[in-house]
This record gives C-alpha cells, sequence and structure tokens, in this order.
C-alpha cells in the first residue's frame, strides 16, 4: 500500500506525519496487514524506513508501558508484521520459562498494570491469594506449591502419598474425606486405631485385651479374614483344626487360653489316669488325632528284647511315671562278674545291644584297638584273658611272641614289628618285602630254603657270585679269569643264553665254536688267528714289514689291525 506514495526525503517533514498517520488509518482497515504491508514495508526499507517510523505513537500508547521499562523502538524485537498480537519475547525463557498455564497466560496476569520490572520467580510470589482461598485449607502446608502442583494446572494436585501413607487395598478406594473430615489433613492420624476404633470396640468376636496393633492379624484388603498366625501362639494340628474356635474360646475370650491339654481336656481325663500315677502331660501317650493311646512307644523305643518283655517289667504295679531311660537303671544288677565291670562306663549301650547281652560290641573299640581281620571273630577271653581288660598289650608281638618263636622259617633276629610282614587276616601269605634283592626271572620260581637254606635269612647274599660260585666254576665255557659280576652276561631269567657282548665279530667265517680260536680253555685272554689263517710266514713278513709299524707275525697284532675280522684293513 506504501507503494502508492513516494517517501523520498520525507522522515522529518510534516507531509511524512502527515503520511504516517495515514498509514496508521490504513493499517486499521481490513487486509492492510498482509501482502500490500510487507510491500510498504520493503519500499520503506529501501529508504532505511523503520517500525517507529510508523508506530511511534502505537508504542507511546501501548497498553504494556514499553517506555518505562526501556524496551527500545525495534518493534519486531517482539511484534510480527502481520499483526501486534501475539507478541514475542525472545529472552523471556533466560529469566522464566513459560510452561504450561504459563504459556497461555496473557502478560496482564503476571504483569499487572503492565509493568514489566522484575516479577516473582517462586509460585507462592504470585499464588499466595490462591493458597490462602485453596480447599482444602493449605495453611499450614509448605510455601513450595511444585511439591504437590504442577504448572499446567493446579488440579489435580501430585501429592505423593505414599510418603505419608501409602494406599493400600481398600484405601486406595477410599473418598479423601473419610480420613480427612471437614477437610483436615494436618493430624491425620496413621495407626489403624486411629482411624478404626470403633470398628474394633464392635469387633466379633470381642477384642478386648487384644493389642491395637491391627495389622498383627488384618490388613488392608478387607478385615476378614483376619491373618492371625495361631501357629506362633497353638498350633492346630489333628481335631483341632476342625474345632469351632469358640470350643477353645470360650465367650469370645482370647486372652489367657491355656495351651496344655490337661487344661481344656480334664473332664475326659479317665480316673485311672491318677491312681496309676500318670502325669498331666497328654501327648506323651494321645495325640490330636484321636484319644486313642500312642502305642508306638516313642518315648523309648521297644527293640530286641525289649520288644518281647512285658510291659509289667519295666511298669511294675502300672507305675509309668517316672519310668526310668537308661540301661543301667534297670540293668545294673545284671553286670556280670566274668568279665569284671568294675571301672566300666554304667551306659551299657556302649558295649551291648538291645538284641541280647552276647555278643558285647564295645563300640568304641576302634579308637584304642581298631578290631579288623581274625581279630574280628575272637571272643573277648583271647585276648582279655581272666575278664582282664587293663594293660591289655597292643602290638602284635605282645600277644603273638610265642607263635614267632615256633615259626618256621625261624624268626630268630627278626623285627618284632609282626606288621612288616603279616596282616590280621592271617599269620600265612606274609607280604615280606623284598626290596633288598629283587625277586625277578627264574628267582621267583625257587623255594625260600633254596637261598635260605636253613631258615638262615640273616647274612644272605645278595651278589649273583655269593650263591652262584659253583655254577661259575663248572660253567662251560670255562669262566677261569672272567669277572665276579654275572650280570654282565647274564640275566635273572637263566644262565643260557649270556648276554656277553663279544667285542671280535662272531661267528666269523663260519667258526662259531669257542676252542676253535680260543685253544687254551682255561684263559680265553689267549687267542689265535693264524692256526686257522695258515699264511705263509714269509710272504707275510714282505706284505707287512716297513709299511705296518709294530708289525709281528703273532695273533695280538693281527687283532690290532684286523679288529673287525677283515683282511682288507
Amino acid at each position: 500500500m506504501h507503494t502508492r506514495f513516494q517517501f523520498f526525503g520525507c522522515r522529518r517533514s510534516p507531509i511524512t506525519d502527515v503520511l504516517r498517520i495515514a498509514v496508521l488509518l490504513l493499517a486499521a482497515l481490513p487486509g492492510c496487514r498482509t501482502t500490500e504491508h510487507r510491500e510498504m514495508v520493503s519500499a520503506h526499507g529501501a529508504n532505511g524506513s523503520t517500525c517507529e517510523d510508523c508506530h511511534l505513537g502505537a508504542f507511546q500508547a501501548a497498553l504494556f508501558d514499553h517506555a518505562s521499562v526501556d524496551y527500545g523502538r525495534d518493534c519486531a524485537t517482539c511484534h510480527a508484521e502481520d499483526t501486534w498480537h501475539p507478541l514475542r519475547v525472545p529472552n523471556h525463557d533466560a529469566f522464566r520459562p513459560l510452561r504450561g498455564a504459563h504459556g497461555i497466560a496473557g502478560c496482564g496476569a503476571c504483569h499487572a498494570a503492565g509493568r514489566a520490572d522484575p516479577q516473582p520467580q517462586t509460585c507462592i510470589g504470585c499464588h499466595a491469594a490462591d493458597k490462602a482461598s485453596a480447599v482444602p485449607d493449605h495453611a499450614a502446608y509448605a510455601d513450595t506449591c511444585e511439591d504437590c502442583h504442577t504448572e499446567t494446572a493446579f488440579k489435580p494436585a501430585t501429592f505423593d502419598h505414599t510418603d505419608a501413607f501409602p494406599l493400600t487395598g481398600r484405601h486406595l478406594e477410599t473418598a479423601c474425606a473419610s480420613c480427612h473430615p471437614n477437610e483436615r489433613y494436618e493430624g491425620t492420624p496413621t495407626l489403624c486405631v486411629g482411624c478404626h476404633a470403633d470398628d474394633r470396640d464392635h469387633a466379633r468376636p470381642s477384642h478386648t485385651g487384644l493389642p491395637e496393633a491391627c495389622e498383627t492379624c488384618h490388613t488392608t484388603a478387607a478385615w476378614a479374614p483376619p491373618t492371625f498366625d495361631h501357629e506362633a501362639a497353638f498350633p492346630l494340628t489333628g481335631k483341632h483344626t476342625v474345632a469351632a474356635c469358640s470350643s477353645c474360646h470360650v465367650n469370645q475370650v482370647f486372652e489367657g487360653t491355656p495351651s496344655r491339654c490337661v487344661d481344656c481336656h480334664r473332664d475326659v481325663r479317665p480316673a485311672t489316669h491318677e491312681a496309676l500315677g500318670y502325669g498331666e502331660g497328654c501327648e506323651e501317650c494321645h495325640n490330636t488325632e484321636n484319644w486313642a493311646a500312642n502305642t508306638d512307644h516313642s518315648l523309648f523305643p521297644l527293640l530286641g528284647k525289649h520288644a518281647e518283655t512285658a510291659c509289667a517289667e519295666c511298669h511294675p504295679n502300672q507305675t509309668y511315671l517316672g519310668t526310668p531311660h537308661a540301661c543301667e537303671a534297670c540293668h545294673l544288677e545284671d553286670r556280670p562278674a566274668t568279665p569284671d565291670h568294675t571301672g566300666f562306663p554304667t551306659d551299657c549301650s556302649q558295649c551291648h545291644g538291645p538284641a541280647a547281652w552276647r555278643p558285647a560290641a564295645p563300640a568304641d573299640h576302634d579308637t584304642f584297638y581298631p578290631l579288623t581281620g581274625r581279630h574280628v571273630g575272637q571272643p573277648c577271653e583271647g585276648c582279655h584273658s581272666n575278664g582282664r581288660y587293663a594293660g591289655t598289650p597292643r602290638d602284635c608281638n605282645g600277644c603273638h611272641a610265642a607263635d614267632a618263636a615256633r615259626a618256621t622259617p625261624p624268626h630268630a633276629g627278626f623285627d618284632t614289628t609282626c606288621t612288616d610282614c603279616h596282616t590280621t587276616a592271617g599269620w600265612t601269605g606274609a607280604h615280606f618285602v623284598h626290596d633288598f634283592f629283587p625277586i625277578e626271572g627264574a628267582h621267583t620260581r625257587l623255594d625260600c630254603a633254596q637261598c635260605h637254606v636253613g631258615g638262615r635269612y640273616a647274612g644272605t647274599p645278595t651278589t649273583c657270585a655269593g650263591c652262584h660260585a659253583a655254577d661259575a666254576t663248572a660253567a662251560s665255557p670255562s669262566h677261569v679269569g672272567f669277572p665276579d659280576t654275572c650280570t654282565t652276561c647274564h640275566t635273572q631269567n637263566a644262565w643260557s643264553p649270556a648276554t656277553y657282548r663279544h667285542r671280535f665279530p662272531v661267528p666269523h667265517r663260519g667258526v662259531s665254536a669257542c676252542g676253535d680260536c680260543h685253544l687254551d680253555q682255561t684263559d680265553f685272554g689267549n687267542f689265535s688267528c693264524i692256526d686257522c689263517h695258515e699264511h705263509r710266514r714269509a710272504e707275510t713278513d714282505r706284505e707287512h714289514q716297513g709299511e705296518v709299524d709294530g708289525y709281528a707275525y703273532d695273533s695280538a697284532a693281527c687283532y690290532r689291525c684286523h679288529a673287525n675280522g677283515r683282511g682288507d684293513d
């Protein structure tokens, strides 16, 4: 619209003022704030025009006092070209973010009378009057409104009831006014009895004498059924589980209810129980399933001979109360003189069982001498002659010295530690460890007596020659001059074949008999080469003299050069 005028140089002339007024009037006309307004602003912009040039009057007349807070006159900072409203304050969030209901509230709601100077930054700074007129009464509440409210709206409030009193069960369905009458919140009780005293007073059964901690038996889900833990006070078993509460709690009296059987069942207790001296511990013979007497004798299990014994033998005159449970209380007179039990413990069960007095089996015999092997089946008097127990030997020789003295082979000189060779399984099958001379090969097939002639063990040789000197003397070939270390050529498996490693290769050109080379069978260190190899000496001398150092026409010289048995070396 401004394009209809030429504003060259008109910013400070009267005509300019007239035109400004005209523009303001025209701006009020329909359609003047759209495209034509932008074209007009564009045309002004080319001449350096500003919003103030046209809208100074609007700036000065604004309801919101722009001059008092020095907003500046760059209208485009807060206003758009299309309309004055809604305006935008570009830095409002820097000091007070506008959220929720604050974002849609008019500026005047917070900036009364057009004041833009700093406003309160807390909720209560603006909403004190709202708090004062609030329902419910907020007089006792803190001024931190944000604890329960948001900027979206005052209601619904977000009060965290869990911190003060968690709402569970039926409380979730209860109207606030039921607990907070007359909108009274401060001082509301948090104990069940604080609200439910009347319910308790009229409860059936009567709660008189019961503790006021309702949660001990009830939950917030409902009053009934209660969750009273009867097991902790008196476990209900057998017939008690189906008995009516009033059977034990007469007239609904719960406090002081007896817990002993006899206190409730004295009227059904037979008169004979008193005459027989029975005690008042009904549970010793009866259970809650029925009155029938307990016949399993669990107080004293009837085992062995006890199961065959007449009741009157243990309960004379039908006296049951105080019947002893210890063996010695009934059987002290049965303690035998043989073996003498003097000094023995009076706890018979340490050696005897209910099956019979014999055989006795000391329960702790293994702690001082374990019974194994042949010892297990021996009668006690075999070790404890004449009923003597104190000082009984614990080493083998203490009891078996006579056995060692007549043993074959004789044990004279042997160590008295019998367990080195024998076990409790029996004397025979001794397991003597022959580790000083390992028994191998042909030795394993020999009788002990072949090495231990006459039952002599001490001083038995441990070298081959010690036992086999005669074999070496009679050997063929003759072993004269051979060392006594038989194992150089022989093993324990057998004398033959010998494992002697001949330094000269044999057999040699078909010769295998020792005597072919060793003409003297008494001296194997002597051998002959020239007796088999019939060289003429003259020819042999001519071939070797001057060429072979130390040459001589004898067998030892031949061996020095021809140790491998070959003539071309």
